[in-house]
C-alpha cells in the first residue's frame, strides 16, 4: 500500500499573499477617499473680544498629485470676490496650503473704504463616514499678523459636486452683492432705490395665504439660497421676499440652479422667506427646491406657491 504524502502549506507565506492582495484591492479606494478635489463650502470665524464675525467660504479644488489649482470665494456682508488659486497638498500629512491672497478685513464700517489682509489658508482633510472635511485657518500673513486675526475655517465637501464643470467655467471676480437690480444693501437692510414700486409688490405679497413650510435653524450671521426647479422644467418664475421685502425678483427657475447671498438681520431672532409665484409655468403649482446653507448646515426645503398662496420657510438663528 502506497502512502499519499500531503505537503501542509506554509501558514506564514499564505498570510502574506493575502496581506499584498488585500493591500491591492484597496489601495485605489485609499487614493480616492484621500483626495481633496471637489467643491467644499463652509463658514470662516472671527471671533474677538465677544463678537462673531463670519465670512461664507467656497473652495472648488482640483488635485494632481501634490498640487491643487481652483476657486476660492468668499462672501461677506454685501461684499463677493473669487481667485483663481494655485497651492500644495500633502498626500502624508493630508495638509492643504495655499498662499497669499487679500481677505477684506473683518471689522469695517464700510466696504467700498475696507483695507485687505494678505493671508494663507492652512486646512487638514478628516474623513469620516457621514463627510469629509477640510478644518483649519486663514493665517496672516507676517505683515498684518498684528492688525488681521486668524480666521478659523471649517469646509464640507459637496458629495454631489461638478468639480470640472465649475473650474471650466472660472474666473476671478468682485463685486458687491445686490439681490436684484432695484435694491440695494445698506448696513444689513434691504432699502428699494424705488419705494413706489416696491410697495405695490408687498401689496401683492400681503394679499395671498402664507403657507409655512418649514422651520429651521441656523448658525451664522449669512446665508446661501440656491433656487431650483423642482420637477418638470416648465417655465416657473418666482420673485423671493425676505421680511416682506423683496430681495430676488422674477427668477426663472432651471435644473441648473441660482446662488444668492443674504446678510441676516442681526436685530431679529426669527426671519422670512417667502416665494411669491410670478406665474404658474405650464404645470402649476409653482414648485421650487430651496437650498439654505449657513456654512455648517445644509437644509432642503421644497416650495410650493400659486397665484394665491405664498411658500414660506421660518428662520431662527441661535
Amino acid at each position: 500500500m502506497h502512502k499519499v504524502l500531503v505537503k501542509k502549506p506554509n501558514s506564514l507565506k499564505l498570510f502574506y499573499f493575502v496581506l499584498i492582495i488585500h493591500v491591492f484591492l484597496s489601495f485605489p479606494t485609499i487614493s480616492v477617499a484621500q483626495s481633496v478635489k471637489g467643491s467644499w463650502f463652509g463658514k470662516g470665524e472671527v471671533i474677538l473680544n465677544g463678537q462673531n464675525n463670519n465670512y461664507l467660504i467656497e473652495l472648488i479644488l482640483n488635485q494632481k498629485g501634490s498640487k491643487v489649482d481652483g476657486i476660492l470665494g468668499y462672501y461677506y456682508k454685501n461684499f463677493y470676490q473669487t481667485f483663481l488659486i494655485h497651492g500644495k497638498y500633502n498626500i502624508q500629512t493630508r495638509e492643504v496650503t495655499i498662499k497669499d491672497f487679500p481677505i477684506i478685513y473683518f471689522n469695517v464700517n464700510s466696504i467700498e473704504n475696507a483695507v485687505n489682509c494678505t493671508m494663507n489658508l492652512q486646512t487638514s482633510l478628516s474623513i469620516s463616514s457621514l463627510k469629509s472635511s477640510l478644518k483649519g485657518y486663514f493665517i496672516s500673513h507676517d505683515d498684518y499678523k498684528y492688525l488681521c486675526p486668524d480666521i478659523t475655517l471649517n469646509l464640507y465637501r459637496d458629495e454631489n459636486d461638478n468639480t470640472d464643470s465649475a473650474l471650466l467655467a472660472a474666473k476671478a471676480i468682485q463685486k458687491y452683492w445686490e439681490p436684484s437690480k432695484d435694491v440695494s444693501v445698506e448696513k444689513t437692510i434691504f432699502i428699494a432705490k424705488q419705494p413706489i414700486e416696491k410697495e405695490l409688490e408687498i401689496k401683492k405679497l400681503i394679499a395671498r395665504k402664507n403657507n409655512y413650510i418649514k422651520d429651521i435653524l441656523v448658525e451664522s450671521d449669512s446665508i446661501r439660497i440656491t433656487l431650483f426647479d423642482n420637477g418638470y422644467i416648465d417655465g416657473d418664475t418666482v420673485s423671493i421676499f425676505y421680511n416682506k421685502v423683496p430681495i430676488i425678483k422674477k427668477q426663472g427657475l432651471s435644473a441648473e440652479g441660482q446662488n444668492f447671498y443674504l446678510k441676516l438681520d442681526s436685530t431679529q431672532k426669527e426671519h422670512e422667506l417667502s416665494m411669491f409665484a410670478e406665474n404658474l409655468g405650464k404645470v402649476p403649482p409653482n414648485t421650487a427646491l430651496m437650498v439654505i446653507t449657513d456654512g455648517i448646515n445644509r437644509y432642503e426645503v421644497f416650495m410650493t406657491s400659486t397665484l394665491s398662496s405664498n411658500g414660506i420657510v421660518r428662520i431662527r438663528t441661535k
